[in-house]
């Protein structure tokens, strides 16, 4: 009976023993976990602060724009509130047809005629003070201040009509050097409307020898569609020599665009000579070269066949 009482005594004290243990234990673990969980909210709640934080200092888009007319302005020696004009044209959301009611084609030709040179020398110096973001991309030929110009250009080429501008009034010579799409097309289609003699018209050429690809084709396409006739032999045979020397991706990008140009037989032929040359060098070239010329005979019903053309 003594040794009952003893075990017993024993036991209870052994599990007392491991009670306190594994209170002990969960106290611990808590205070661990609770911890832990402390630290990972604030982890947390720091990384939030400095997200929201930064994206609060990353400039809006109208931030940016509000920038860009500032150094536009600045570059130009413009009044923003004094020039209505200029904020007009800087508003990508007010289109030319808009922008040009009430506005008189004098006042309109001495405007552009004066900024377009001052657009003209300051993108030779820095673009006109626009430069990369840290993030973002940058097109040298597509800056606030070639947009500016071009819509500058359109909304000249909208108001006037042949005969109506001098070739002294802009720059052609140097705005045929910026190699973008909408200043090119305006550019071309704006010396025809000074009325240009042959040697005026040959020299312009001359100034484009540098576009290639699209943009070559852009320049010609323009010009061949509003020149008179004789100019336009000047230009069919400008064109043909132009692209017998030019690389085989502006020949083949001159003929997938061809089927906007209204050609007859005769000029087709004289086009077309000058890609012969891709049947012996490039056979990729040639192939896209050949379903282009046979697609744009097939459309107009022509009696030509390439292997003529090339023999």
């Amino acid at each position: 009976m003594g040794h009952f009482f003893i075990y017993n005594d024993e036991m209870k004290k052994n599990i007392f023993v491991f009670i306190i243990g594994l209170i002990a234990c969960s106290a611990i673990f808590y205070l661990v976990y609770s911890t832990d969980q402390s630290i990972d909210q604030g982890i947390s709640k720091r990384s939030d602060s400095e997200r929201v934080t930064k994206e609060e200092s990353l400039p809006t888009g109208d931030q940016i724009i509000n920038d860009q007319v500032q150094k536009l302005a600045t570059n130009l020696e413009v009044k923003i509130s004094e020039d209505q004009l200029f904020t007009g044209l800087n508003n990508y959301r007010v289109e030319i047809k808009d922008l040009k009611k009430g506005l008189k084609k004098d006042f309109v030709k001495k405007y552009v005629s004066s900024q377009s040179k001052k657009l003209l020398n300051c993108l030779k110096v820095d673009f006109c003070g626009m430069k990369a973001d840290p993030d973002g991309y940058f097109d040298e030929h597509s800056t606030p201040a070639h947009v500016l110009l071009s819509r500058e250009l359109r909304l000249l080429n909208e108001m006037l009509e042949f005969g109506e501008l001098e070739l002294n009034e802009l720059d052609f010579s140097e705005l045929i050097k910026l190699e973008n799409k909408s200043i090119i097309e305006s550019t071309a289609e704006l010396f025809l409307k000074a009325d240009p003699s042959q040697t005026d018209l040959e020299s312009f050429i001359a100034t484009s020898s540098h576009l290639e690809g699209a943009k070559k084709q852009t320049f010609y396409f323009k010009l061949i569609k509003a020149a008179s006739s004789s100019q336009r032999d000047l230009l069919i045979d400008s064109l043909a020599k132009e692209l017998k020397t030019s690389e085989a991706y502006s020949i083949v990008a001159f003929f997938q665009k061809i089927s906007s140009l209204k050609l007859d037989e005769s000029e087709l032929i004289t086009i077309s000579k000058s890609g012969c040359h891709l049947k012996e060098d490039n056979e990729v070239s040639w192939n896209s070269f050949s379903y282009n010329f046979k697609k744009y005979v097939t459309e107009n019903s022509f009696d030509i066949l390439l292997d003529e053309v090339c023999p």
